[in-house]
């Protein structure tokens, strides 16, 4: 695409702000979490002994409230694992592995497709002191502004402890999983996000970015299984978050 001199130069800061708005290819949480529940600053960590935990085996229909109204709903699996939710993106589709970045997001305005290279899954079965390292590469589309960038990241996950979590959904065992991705571009930052695994949930129930300039937590509200996961039993959770002080 051959733009005027003017118009490159919009072009350019338009997608320098997209980067920067767009830079983490791990879909965050919301973090509108209830009056009073709010686990920014949690108490002192306790650790905990846990056996190691294997990959989860989630069912369609599996949903996870965070904050007040973010529904992270599991849809199907083949050989990716294919999810909905309330907050863009509002699908996303993932190896199974929930500290590896998704295959595929989208929102009304940016598709993110990766390939991951290497073995992220070798992190299982969860333990304390494991790490695990692989690269991805990136390719971010602005359909509506016919613009695109791509970038390649290099990531390490390291299992840091097993801990208690406290969370509005309860108090869990859980070990603690940090990633850092670096990229080779200097438009994009290091990311860097962490996550509270509870082996009985199969699912993360704290996760932390930072966005903004600050870190950001978005902590487990409610949960689902898919077997009772209906449409009237999810609106009645969200009615009770809504109101929850």
């Amino acid at each position: 695409m051959h733009l005027p001199p003017r118009r490159q130069h919009l072009a350019v800061a338009a997608l320098s702000t997209l980067l920067l708005s767009a830079c983490s290819g791990l879909p965050q949480l919301s973090d509108d979490l209830p009056p009073g529940a709010d686990s920014r600053t949690p108490p002192a960590t306790v650790p905990v002994a846990l056996a190691p935990a294997p990959r989860p085996s989630l069912r369609p229909g599996d949903t996870f409230f965070y904050g007040r109204s973010t529904v992270l709903r599991l849809l199907r699996q083949d050989d990716r694992a294919h999810w909905s939710r309330t907050s863009a993106p509002t699908a996303f589709a993932s190896t199974g592995d929930f500290f590896a970045p998704p295959l595929r997001t989208e929102s009304p305005s940016l598709l993110t497709e990766s390939t991951l290279e290497g073995r992220p899954a070798d992190l299982w079965p969860l333990a304390a002191g494991k790490t695990v390292r692989f690269s991805e590469r990136r390719q971010m589309t602005w359909p509506a502004l016919r613009l695109s960038r791509a970038a390649r990241f290099d990531w390490n996950c390291q299992v840091v402890d097993a801990r208690m979590s406290y969370v509005p959904a309860g108090d869990f065992e859980t070990f603690h999983v940090r990633c850092e991705g670096r990229s080779d571009s200097l438009l994009f930052p290091t990311e860097r996000l962490s996550w509270d695994y509870a082996p009985q949930m199969g699912h993360p129930v704290r996760q932390t970015w930072f966005a903004g300039g600050r870190e950001r937590v978005a902590t487990l509200s409610a949960s689902l299984p898919g077997a009772l996961a209906s449409e009237e039993r999810i609106a009645g959770v969200l009615r009770r978050l809504a109101t929850q002080r």
